[in-house]
């Protein structure tokens, strides 16, 4: 019996992509220093302005789907955005909710 835990063998949950202006963006589960930026990040972001919160959620969305560049992502529309983020969060909010079971 091995005592080898092989990280790269774990199940990360159902793959998440999306399509814009015919391209397959899939997304990438964050690395844990890049989950701690963001977090900072929005610690700081208490008093932000409008165009700092918009900013922040496309730096969000390009660190969860590496091929989307910030200029494509600059050119989707806000609700397109909006739902973008709702997709990527779906997954912190069923990890929060199944955390709370325990």
């Amino acid at each position: 019996m091995s005592n080898l835990l092989n990280l790269d063998e774990i199940d990360v949950g159902d793959e998440k992509s999306f399509i814009f202006n015919g391209n397959t963006h899939v997304m990438t589960p964050l690395s844990v220093g890049d989950y701690i930026k963001q977090v900072k990040t929005l610690e700081n972001m208490k008093d932000a302005s409008q165009e700092d919160s918009f900013n922040f959620m496309i730096k969000s969305v390009c660190a969860a789907f590496p091929s989307l560049t910030e200029a494509e992502a600059k050119k989707m529309t806000f609700p397109q955005i909006e739902m973008l983020m709702t997709h990527v969060q779906g997954d912190v909010t069923e990890e929060m909710e199944e955390g709370n079971d325990s």
